[in-house]
């Protein structure tokens, strides 16, 4: 599905207005959101016909707006993928949302010689209250610096990784494309993997598919995403090894050649993601089990020590309560 520009703005009454004579392009939405008409009518009813306290009476207008209310925690779990409704915290906004994390969250896990890591591209909403974190528990604040053209330098990731980092915190949107971060439980916590994808849409199918593409690179630890990004000292080196086991097997040299070639493709297979035979069903490779859907872009996977596993607190309640203090 093609990404329809005019059909978006047409959503957005404000981008209806010019501007020294030329249709407005806003580019602040980092400070403040721009509302979509469904956003704003739905806030017009709400002044209108239903505004009442929610979970705070029993009279009909507040329980007709404490389902409207949970109707919208529901919405945003199906959305995003949550396991329960009780994962999703309403705030004021994004600023408010990382400052609660910071000091619920980053206040109960974030310890003396911890490390943080954020990028270069972060809004000051997502660099400050980490900044304040680090300062107050002695934690080290890291950063992802950022390519010429803006992208972040993934490969950089890995130098910043080590065993004691409770929090990566940074943002990362592109029209088209998916990015997809997964600490895998089942290895008991020690694996993440990092995936960018490009797709036409981000849909419920494009989301399995991510979830079990991250699992496959944990399990697999493919070191690229397609064969011509082995480099060619790695595939040259490759090849005198396995032309050198070729000849200590005693092979005649006519057929050493094309044993060889047979087993650098092995190789890629063995290497190379999209190549390689997908987790769940061996009998396909990946780039089948993603049947077109979706295309990998990069991936970055990475292991660490014993780390959050070892922390058994409810971070739940913990965000619960830091919000209880914020309305005193």
């Amino acid at each position: 599905m093609a990404f329809d520009v005019e059909k978006i703005r047409a959503d957005f009454p404000v981008l209806s207005c010019e501007v020294y004579g030329r249709p407005l392009a806003y580019l602040d939405s980092g400070a403040t959101a721009q509302k979509p008409r469904a956003v704003i009518d739905k806030v017009d009813w709400l002044h209108r016909r239903m505004n009442a306290n929610v979970h705070r009476g029993l009279h009909y207008m507040s329980e007709t707006c404490t389902d409207e209310y949970e109707a919208a925690r529901e919405a945003v779990r199906r959305f995003i993928g949550a396991g329960s409704t009780r994962e999703i915290v309403f705030t004021s906004g994004a600023t408010a949302s990382i400052n609660l994390v910071a000091y619920s969250f980053g206040g109960r896990f974030v310890r003396e010689g911890d490390n943080v890591i954020t990028t270069e591209m972060e809004h000051h909403s997502n660099i400050v209250p980490w900044q304040m974190l680090c300062e107050r528990v002695g934690a080290e604040l890291r950063v992802v610096p950022l390519h010429d053209d803006g992208t972040l330098q993934l490969a950089q990731l890995d130098a910043l990784l080590d065993d004691n980092l409770p929090v990566v915190s940074f943002e990362r949107i592109k029209v088209g494309r998916l990015p997809t971060v997964l600490c895998d439980n089942h290895m008991g916590g020690r694996i993440g993997v990092m995936v960018e994808l490009s797709c036409p849409e981000v849909n419920d199918e494009v989301k399995a598919l991510s979830h079990d593409l991250v699992m496959h690179i944990a399990a697999a630890n493919p070191q690229y995403v397609r064969r011509d990004e082995v480099p060619t000292d790695n595939l040259e080196k490759e090849r005198e090894v396995l032309t050198q086991q070729a000849l200590n097997e005693g092979k005649p040299a006519k057929i050493v050649e094309r044993m060889v070639e047979g087993r650098i493709e092995k190789y890629y297979k063995e290497v190379c993601l999209l190549e390689q035979p997908f987790v769940k069903d061996p009998d396909i490779n990946v780039t089948k089990m993603l049947g077109g859907k979706a295309d990998v872009v990069r991936f970055v996977r990475f292991e660490r020590g014993e780390g959050l596993e070892k922390r058994q607190d409810n971070l739940a309640a913990d965000i619960a309560a830091e919000q209880a203090k914020m309305k005193k």
